[in-house]
């Protein structure tokens, strides 16, 4: 049976954690690579310092798929699913 990686990105009030894992045997998950970075947070709404949590989800996407042997990037923006090299036309960088 082939083995599929996960990414997931969980952002918190002070802190974005990126994880990748994949199927284990008897059903268990096996974690490939997890990073933590901390950023100012956020309030009322609105994050306090924009730049912090871009460059804290930057931080953590990169060094995930770097010590989990690269992955490929996609983005959801509502329903839409959006490749990394799209981003990169938008402007946006990882």
């Amino acid at each position: 049976m082939r083995k599929k990686s996960v990414a997931v990105l969980d952002i918190r009030s002070s802190e974005i954690t990126a994880a990748v894992g994949e199927r284990g045997v008897n059903n268990t998950f096996i974690i490939k690579s997890k990073y933590t970075c901390a950023y100012d947070g956020y309030a009322e709404g609105e994050l306090i310092d924009e730049n912090s949590f871009i460059n804290a989800v930057k931080d953590a996407v990169r060094s995930t798929a770097s010590s989990a042997g690269g992955i490929k990037i996609f983005l959801r923006w509502g329903a839409r699913r959006i490749h990394k090299d799209s981003c990169r036309r938008e402007g946006y960088e990882f």
